[in-house]
């Protein structure tokens, strides 16, 4: 879990430094807006996806695999430990404390509007306060009593009609779980500051004067803030009258975000889980064995019972060659009572397969091997009715049905 929160940290990061170095100065307010939504959810969709790749990691330090019930491998982890264990403790502490504060805010300014008559103004929700200042909560615009500043409302009703609570939740919500990364905060008060563009715009372009429109902005300057509204008043003004001073962005360079698509490849090719080890090479050789057994639901041959069959026994001669499956490293190979000689290649942090009942193996834990190498030979030890290889696909610590990794099957 640690790793993916650092890999969405990651991400967000690139998002930020793409918008920090390209965009940030342009008046395509609402592509901004769009950018850095569109940011937030792709930063933590993209360390999920995991893209096939034939490529073997040389030297790569994979986890230990212990042998399960029913004679599957289950990838266990040795990271895990008490120092793990500590960094998990603080993150949840932390995000609990965060999820407490906000869930305290919006609880807080909801008995606000419980508390105060409401009314409706051009179609929008108005609450007069005793603040000195004016803010957006969700859709409802709070003003000072008495105000009566067509300019004040026209912005925050902005706010209102183009829904950029959404935002601020969805922003808030993401400081929670990525407290730890600095890139989140300068992320918030980017999105922010693109809401106040849009506010500022749209009232400018509804017919207030700028020089007016100035005054107004640099009498209600204030110093406070709120996580969840947005105001008139917002830090950095000096921002905010650049952008509505300046010269319109040309329409043509709204092309550059057709050309930040590729950045977005580089990040999700960086981001992105990958199979580097995908079984794909038949552990015997198929024109000489047939399957005596396949992988789901049988009765045991040794005992009578109902139960799952982890893999697919191979029917094949004695003495034949069992092959690994992938590029990988052995770390497992020994005897065992019930699967008798076998062998255990970890492909990388995706897949690992088993090798069992084998007559003699010809690796080592620790042996590096390459895809289609021989590894031993078929035999009939341990538990076993006669010479075959019980051979077993393990995806994620989970014993899948080897059949789609094997050719010709």
């Amino acid at each position: 879990m640690i790793q993916y929160l650092i890999s969405v940290g990651f991400c967000l990061l690139a998002f930020l430094l793409i918008y920090l170095a390209v965009l940030r100065h342009t008046t395509f307010f609402q592509l901004n807006r769009y950018y850095l939504l569109a940011g937030i959810v792709c930063s933590f969709i993209i360390p999920t996806i995991t893209i096939p790749t034939p490529v073997a990691l040389e030297g790569f330090n994979f986890p230990h695999v212990m042998s399960g019930a029913g004679g599957s491998a289950i990838a266990e982890t040795t990271e895990t430990g008490e120092d793990n264990f500590s960094w998990v403790v603080v993150y949840f502490i932390g995000t609990g404390i965060l999820l407490i504060r906000l869930i305290y805010m919006i609880a807080r300014h909801v008995r606000y509007m419980a508390g105060h008559e409401m009314e409706i103004r051009d179609g929008i929700q108005v609450i007069s306060t005793g603040q000195p200042h004016a803010f957006t909560f969700f859709n409802t615009v709070f003003l000072p009593k008495q105000e009566l500043n067509p300019i004040i409302f026209a912005h925050e009703k902005t706010h209102v009609v183009q829904r950029h609570w959404i935002d601020l939740v969805l922003i808030e919500l993401t400081c929670v779980v990525l407290w730890f990364n600095p890139a989140v905060y300068l992320y918030r008060r980017s999105m922010k500051l693109q809401h106040e563009f849009l506010a500022d715009a749209a009232t400018v372009e509804n017919g207030v004067d700028v020089e007016e429109y100035l005054k107004c902005l640099l009498n209600q300057i204030k110093e406070h803030t709120l996580a969840l509204g947005s105001q008139f008043h917002s830090q950095p003004i000096k921002h905010r009258i650049m952008m509505i001073t300046k010269d319109k962005t040309p329409m043509k360079l709204k092309s550059m975000y057709v050309v930040l698509m590729p950045v977005l490849c580089v990040i999700l090719a960086a981001f992105t889980n990958r199979y580097q080890g995908v079984p794909s090479v038949a552990p015997v050789k198929m024109d000489k064995a047939r399957i005596a057994a396949e992988y789901g639901a049988r009765t045991n041959p040794n005992t009578g019972e109902n139960q799952t069959h982890t893999g697919i026994d191979f029917r094949i001669a004695e003495g034949e060659p069992v092959f690994a499956a992938a590029n990988g490293t052995v770390v497992e190979s020994y005897f065992d009572d019930g699967r008798g000689n076998f062998v255990v290649i970890k492909h990388d942090d995706i897949f690992t397969t088993s090798y069992s009942h084998m007559k003699n193996y010809t690796v080592k834990a620790g042996d590096v091997v390459k895809a289609g190498e021989s590894i031993g030979f078929v035999g009939s030890t341990g538990k076993s009715t006669g010479p075959h290889l019980h051979y077993e696909v393990i995806r994620n610590g989970k014993a899948v049905d080897p059949k789609p990794y094997v050719p010709g099957l």
